[in-house]
């Protein structure tokens, strides 16, 4: 679960949500990177890598330490961890190569991201969940090295694919955790181009236009960007119950973002 705090309200944006945005500007790059090919087996990748936590957020738990939803930064790691299991899983079922992708992405969270995003701190593991992560990890191992054996793909456009794939899913991420007008000019990631070209960085800077991105990595003039959350008041749940109950209950609400060039 995203979870965006303001005006009182707690704003609940389901993780397939934000993979069906990701996925989206997939289908919309370009601009000053070469084009995704192969498109279709990145793009469902993206559209599937968070496809594990649709049974977590059916049924939102409360953080104990806040009365709040637990969101996907403060879940619990054995939580995590299976979620990711099965977003592995069921990206393996439906392509190769989507479930190549998406096990470097899952396990990345735990790696570091292998480098690619220096500036984004990983979250520490708790003792109690180091057991779940380390099997996890080595699951992660065994699936690649089966898929790489099968597939044979050229290093360096699996990589770029990797790197663009954190940009598409930080954008669509921050479209739903963050307000435009209070976020500043923030960096997002560098990748290539292209497959063995220049890298170049790209950054985010929020106004009352909606989100900058800069340089311009779409085809597209301008994008808008379409999502259903729920909305909670901003207190204290005692329960799962609860919670779950008011969740239920709560209207789904169309938000909306437009990203532009600087």
């Amino acid at each position: 679960m995203i979870v965006r705090a303001e005006c009182g309200q707690l704003c609940l944006t389901e993780q397939t949500e934000h993979a069906r945005m990701a996925a989206e500007l997939v289908g919309w790059w370009g601009g000053v990177c070469a084009p995704v090919e192969p498109a279709d087996a990145v793009k469902l990748a993206v559209a599937l890598h968070d496809a594990g936590w649709a049974e977590v957020d059916a049924s939102p738990q409360v953080n104990p330490d806040t009365g709040r939803p637990y969101s996907f930064l403060d879940i619990p790691q054995d939580v995590h961890v299976a979620a990711h299991t099965r977003t592995v899983r069921r990206a393996r079922q439906a392509d190769p190569y989507a479930g190549l992708l998406t096990s470097l992405h899952s396990a990345g969270l735990y790696r570091n991201r292998y480098g690619h995003l220096p500036h984004i701190a990983q979250r520490p593991v708790a003792p109690q969940w180091r057991e779940a992560v380390d099997r996890f990890l080595a699951e992660q191992d065994a699936v690649q090295e089966e898929l790489t054996a099968a597939l044979r793909p050229d290093p360096a456009v699996l990589w770029t694919h990797y790197r663009w794939f954190q940009l598409w899913d930080m954008l669509s991420l921050y479209s739903c955790m963050f307000s435009p007008g209070d976020t500043p000019d923030t960096l997002l990631c560098t990748v290539p181009r292209a497959p063995g070209g220049a890298d170049i960085t790209f950054y985010l800077q929020g106004s009352d236009a909606g989100f900058s991105v800069d340089p311009w990595p779409f085809t597209e003039d301008r994008i808008v960007l379409r999502w259903a959350a729920r909305i909670l008041p901003d207190r204290p749940y005692r329960s799962d119950a609860e919670l779950q109950d008011a969740y239920a209950r709560a209207s789904v609400v169309q938000q909306e973002i437009v990203l532009h060039p600087r």
